[in-house]
Parts: structure tokens; sequence; C-alpha cells
């Protein structure tokens, strides 16, 4: 198998790295000579053509696509490499693939939305078109490929890691103990990164205000884990009262939990 077959063309990627994942202007782009993997079938098709106007598939053909030559219209001669669709991620954290959690939480804010936003891009050219971002703050990110300030993939976000304290999620130093119910944010919860919640009424508070800000889902981690700098695997979750138990404590668990509307 020789180099030139196996480079893949991705149909979405080259099309929102010029104009982003937001409200596309009406660019007609053919693909001409590619063989399509629809994810569908475990064969790739016969050299084929596609045409895309703005961000529609608009037609599929095993013979050439007549189109008007306009300024605006984009031939890709694939070569008789593959087309496919984009890729999608469901699990991501866009704001912490290229930082370390202790960089991320010790740099300027405006900074790591720069890195992010670039490695959105790269995202993106990697042929990931859609990710479900898992923890962070990336509802600005996401906001700014969706108006096309930034070429990204389609981001549905978390918001912050909903955490119990020393869970998988809780990136607070020791000398920021105690928490004080209703004191001071700490820096992770100020970034948007994490919020920690120790109670059922806390996790609702604390998911309610992801969702006010546009999360899809929220994360909750109701255990250890092994990223954090203070949370062993073995980690006590939380659990009803009604059925804690002091001898044995639930199991470490993470939860990201879809949120929908009636009408949808």
């Amino acid at each position: 198998m020789t180099h030139r077959s196996i480079v893949v063309v991705l149909m979405c990627a080259l099309t929102a790295a010029l104009h982003g994942q937001g409200p596309a202007p009406a660019t007609t782009t053919v693909f001409q000579n590619v063989r399509i993997f629809d994810g569908k079938s475990g064969r790739l098709s016969g050299l084929s053509h596609v045409l895309v106007r703005g961000n529609r598939i608009e037609r599929i053909s095993v013979t050439p696509i007549a189109t008007d030559r306009r300024a605006d219209t984009v031939l890709i001669d694939g070569g008789g490499r593959t087309l496919m669709p984009g890729l999608i991620d469901m699990h991501w954290h866009a704001m912490l693939v290229r930082p370390t959690p202790a960089a991320a939480l010790a740099s300027d804010a405006g900074y790591s939305n720069l890195v992010a936003g670039a490695e959105a891009t790269d995202t993106l050219l990697r042929g990931f078109t859609t990710i479900r971002d898992l923890g962070g703050p990336a509802f600005g990110l996401k906001r700014a490929i969706d108006e096309g300030i930034v070429a990204g993939p389609r981001i549905f976000p978390s918001g912050a890691v909903i955490t119990i304290t020393s869970g998988h999620g809780d990136f607070r130093q020791l000398y920021e103990l105690p928490r004080v119910l209703g004191g001071p944010l700490t820096r992770m919860e100020t970034l948007g990164a994490s919020i920690v919640a120790d109670s059922p009424d806390e996790v609702r508070v604390r998911a309610r205000e992801q969702l006010m800000l546009g999360a899809t889902q929220v994360k909750l981690t109701g255990g250890g884990g092994v990223a954090s700098p203070h949370s062993p695997a073995g980690t006590p979750g939380t659990s009803p009262p009604s059925r804690a138990s002091p001898r044995r404590p639930p199991p470490a668990s993470t939860v990201s939990i879809r949120c929908t509307s009636a009408a949808s």
C-alpha cells in the first residue's frame, strides 16, 4: 500500500478549516476522483464525485459533476484518495490538551484560550469535526468556533467538572483548605475548570449553573481518579444518605449526564 493511497481527505475538515463550524457562506466545493467511506459499508466506493454547497452535501455521483466555475468554487482532485465523514471524539478536554492541569491553573486565562484555539484548529485538521468536552471552561472557545472566528470542531461542552472534595476533578492545593461553605471560590473554580460539591443541594446548584452557561451535559466525578493531585482511586464517593455505609463506601465513579429538553 503506497502513502498516496492511504492519505485521507476529510470532507468536513477541509471546508470547515476555511469557514469554521458556524454559519458558512454558500461556497461551492467539488471533490473529484475520491473513494468514499460512509461509515456504514465495509467497503470504499468506486471513484466518485461530491458536491458540497455551503456546509451541505448536495450531490454524490459516479460521473463528473458539472459546476459553474465561479471565483468562490473550490475544486479538489482527490486522485483516488479516501473521502470520509468527520470523526467524533466523545471524551475531550479542549482547554487541557497542550498544558498540564497545573500549568493551566497557573496560566493567564487569555493565553490559555489562545492556546486552546490553536489546538482546536489542529484537532479539526486531524479530522475531528465534533468533540464532546468533558470538563473545562470551553464555552468561549465554542462560541468563537460557532461564530467562525476560530477554525475548530463543534463542541458539546460540560463546563466545570462537578467534583467531591478530594475527588477526580479536585485540583486544589493543600494550602487552599479548608473550604468554607459560601466562602470565596478557589482558582480552579474561578477559571471554570472544576467546582466542588459535597451534598445533593450543592450538586443541584452547580449542575444548574453549568446548564445556564450553556452545557449540553454535566460532568460529575463522584470518587477518586488518576489525574488530580489528591484523589486516590479509592476516595469514597457520594451517595444518598439512606444508602451510605461507613464500612462500604461506594466505588469511585465518573459520570457524564446528557441533558436534553422535552422537545428534543
